[in-house]
């Protein structure tokens, strides 16, 4: 089943806005440039859009970016393969529940916030395909010195049917002088 069917049926519409990022949303600027990839209905873009911040949401999937214009006309939508799309340059973007690690290399922000499901082989936890799955300590190897500084990383276990998450929070080290 495709992205698009899946948001017609209503699957992952109204996720709640992951907690960390509403804890960096509260510490962003107001007027901050954020860029949201594999955004889907948008739950990360209208929380950083509430916050003052110029949204620019991306997706792959029509159906999902209808559904985030109709939550909030504020957030600017893209409807693009992330394989090809050109990210330009952000003070923050945000990848939620989505891997491609070849786009870690072409990301030009300040600070990048990064939530990715991880392989969890708990009895109970939904079977993934691998490729789309990081192994622990995997997500970091992408952000480390000299060209980042690690505000933040945690491999979360919740409870089940829950997958493993790795949660990241990275700025670039010419910035990390300014992390409030």
């Amino acid at each position: 089943m495709g992205w698009d069917e899946r948001y017609s049926k209503g699957d992952h519409v109204d996720l709640k806005p992951m907690p960390f990022l509403v804890s960096l949303a509260e510490r962003t600027d107001p007027g901050a440039r954020v860029l949201d990839l594999a955004c889907g209905t948008g739950r990360h873009a209208v929380l950083f859009a509430d916050r003052g911040c110029e949204v620019t949401a991306v997706d792959s999937s029509s159906v999902a970016l209808q559904i985030l214009k109709q939550k909030d006309a504020r957030v600017t939508t893209i409807l693009a393969d992330l394989a090809t799309y050109e990210i330009g340059v952000w003070d923050l973007i945000i990848i939620t529940m989505y891997l491609q690690r070849n786009l870690f290399a072409k990301l030009r922000t300040d600070r990048v916030a990064i939530a990715i499901p991880m392989v969890d082989e708990r009895d109970g936890v939904r079977p993934m395909n691998p490729d789309y799955l990081l192994h622990p300590g995997e997500l970091t190897t992408y952000f480390q010195a000299p060209d980042w500084v690690c505000e933040s990383y945690e491999e979360t276990t919740p409870e089940l049917p829950g997958r493993r998450l790795a949660v990241l929070i990275a700025s670039r080290s010419y910035f990390s002088m300014r992390i409030p």
